[in-house]
C-alpha cells in the first residue's frame, strides 16, 4: 500500500476555500483595466512558482499594462491577458474565455518531438500488440513494453496486473508514455507501485499559502510502498520527451528514487505545480499553479525531469525503421 499525503490529492482542491488559497480583493470592476489589474494580482500573489521562474514579474506589468486601453474589445483583451500568462512559461497558467484558451505550449514545441505513434507500430508492434485500454502493450525482443498516452485514462487494476503477469520472466519493461501530457498522479503511482522494491520518500509538495511570492506552507512528504497481487520485479526503462507534462513529469520524477528504474530520451516539460483556478470581474477564468512540487530534496522538477540517458531520435536510424529511443532502451535491457 502507499500513502499520499493529502497536498497532492487532486480531489482535495475542491475542499480549498478562496480565502486560503488566494489573495486578490473581493468585487473589482469588470473594465479592461480593472481586468488587466485583476488577473496580474492573482497571479502575483497566488502563483506557487516564481521561486524556480527567474521572472520580474513587476516588469511584466509595466510592459503589458500600456497595451491595455478602455475601449478594446473582449478578443483584444484575451489575446493581450494570454499573452501575459505565457510569461510564466508554465502550461498549468491558462486563460479561459466563452470562446477560447491560452495556453502556453512551448515547453515542448521548442524541443525535438521524440515520438510517433504509427511509426512505433508499424516497425516494432506490427499486427500483434494487444489493447487493454487504456495500455497498448506487446512484447518486442524478451521485452515487454507497455504504451500509455495519458495519466487521465483510469484503468482496473486487475488489467494493469494481468499485463504485468504477462511480462513475467522476460530481461525488462518498457514503459513509453511519450507524448502524455498527464492527469491524475495517483493512476501513476497506481502502476509504480507494483514496479518498485520497497518503501520510498518520493516526491514532496508545498501549497502556496501566503501573497508573497516565496509564501509556501509546510512541507508534506508522499511516501509509496510496494502493492499489487502481481509485480514486475524486473528492471524498468520509461521514455519521455518534452511534452510528458504534470502527472507524467511527477511520474518520472517519482521514478528517480528507485535505481532500478531508468529514464531514456528526453527532460519532460515540467508541470510541478497543481493547478487552481478563478473568475475574473469580467467571467474569464484563468488557472494557475497553487503548489510547489519537489523531489524529496526539496528541488523542484518545474523545468523538467531529466533523463539518465539523452536520446534523440535520429533521421539516420528512423529512414531504416528504427526509433532511436526505444533502441536505447531496449540495448539497456539486453533486447535480443
Amino acid at each position: 500500500m502507499h500513502r499520499l499525503l493529502p497536498g497532492l490529492l487532486l480531489a482535495l482542491l475542491l475542499s480549498f476555500s478562496a480565502c486560503e488559497t488566494l489573495f486578490f480583493p473581493p468585487d473589482p470592476e469588470s473594465d479592461p483595466e480593472a481586468v488587466f489589474e485583476q488577473l496580474w494580482t492573482v497571479l502575483d500573489t497566488s502563483y506557487s512558482l516564481f521561486p524556480v521562474k527567474n521572472l520580474d514579474w513587476d516588469s511584466v506589468h509595466d510592459a503589458y499594462a500600456p497595451r491595455i486601453q478602455p475601449d478594446m474589445g473582449r478578443a483584444e483583451l484575451f489575446a493581450v491577458l494570454g499573452a501575459m500568462c505565457n510569461e510564466l512559461r508554465d502550461g498549468h497558467v491558462n486563460l479561459r474565455s466563452e470562446n477560447d484558451v491560452s495556453k502556453y505550449l512551448a515547453y515542448y514545441q521548442d524541443y525535438p518531438i521524440n515520438y510517433n505513434a504509427l511509426f512505433v507500430e508499424s516497425n516494432y508492434l506490427g499486427n500483434e500488440f494487444s489493447i487493454t485500454p487504456p495500455f497498448l502493450h506487446h512484447i518486442i525482443d524478451s521485452v515487454g513494453y507497455l504504451r500509455y498516452g495519458a495519466f487521465a485514462a483510469p484503468f482496473a487494476v486487475a488489467d494493469l496486473e494481468n499485463i504485468l503477469d504477462r511480462f513475467q520472466g522476460l530481461k525488462g519493461l518498457v514503459i513509453d508514455v511519450r507524448g502524455n501530457e498527464g492527469g491524475d498522479p495517483q493512476n501513476a503511482y497506481r502502476i509504480l507501485e507494483r514496479l518498485i522494491p520497497e518503501e520510498r520518500h518520493i516526491l514532496s509538495t508545498r501549497w502556496k499559502n501566503g501573497p508573497g511570492h516565496a509564501d509556501l506552507g509546510p512541507v508534506s512528504d508522499i511516501v509509496l510502498a510496494p502493492a499489487g497481487e502481481v509485480r514486475f520485479d524486473g528492471p524498468v526503462v520509461i521514455l519521455t520527451n518534452r511534452s510528458c507534462y504534470s502527472a507524467c513529469s511527477y511520474f518520472a520524477a517519482a521514478c528517480k528514487a528507485f535505481p532500478s528504474i531508468q529514464q531514456v530520451g528526453d527532460y519532460t516539460g515540467g508541470g510541478a505545480g497543481i493547478p487552481l483556478g478563478v473568475e475574473l470581474a469580467n467571467g474569464f477564468s484563468v488557472n494557475f499553479s497553487a503548489s510547489f512540487g519537489s523531489y524529496p530534496d526539496g528541488t523542484s522538477f518545474e523545468a523538467g525531469v531529466p533523463p539518465d540517458v539523452r536520446v534523440d531520435i535520429d533521421p539516420a536510424d528512423e529512414a531504416i525503421g528504427k526509433d532511436s529511443i526505444l533502441e536505447k532502451a531496449l540495448e539497456l535491457l539486453g533486447a535480443g
